[in-house]
């Protein structure tokens, strides 16, 4: 008798955050069974922290027993964390009835905001 385990699976999807930010990947179709990630944590999901810019990997194994057999599957994910965004605003003094213009620099190909008043 040769009895045929079904398929174990695992899938996760890649995240990407801003630098600072912390990063959660969540691994799915592990039924039954447990969850081991590259970094030593175990269980569906892992949260990291993205303190360097740059893009990392980690994998999941699913590892589910059946009929008395092991049956594992893995599953990457990758992590992408975007660089810091700076901008700098410098004061301006200015005398009553004149104009200020404050001018902020350092936001590269973004939206700048202004609140206050």
């Amino acid at each position: 008798k040769v009895t045929v385990n079904p398929g174990v699976s695992i899938e996760v999807k890649d995240v990407v955050v801003c630098l600072n930010e912390t990063a959660t990947l969540t691994a799915t179709g592990c039924v039954g069974g447990t969850i081991s990630w590259s970094n030593g944590s175990t269980g569906n999901s892992i949260s990291v922290p993205s303190t360097t810019a740059g893009t990392y990997s980690y994998t999941a194994t699913c590892k589910v027993t059946l009929n008395g057999k092991e049956c594992s599957a893995t599953g990457t994910g990758k992590v992408t964390v975007n660089p810091g965004v700076s901008i700098e605003v410098k004061d301006v003094v200015v005398c009553l009835n004149e104009t200020a213009t404050l001018t902020a620099t350092g936001c590269t190909g973004g939206t700048i905001s202004w609140t206050g008043g």
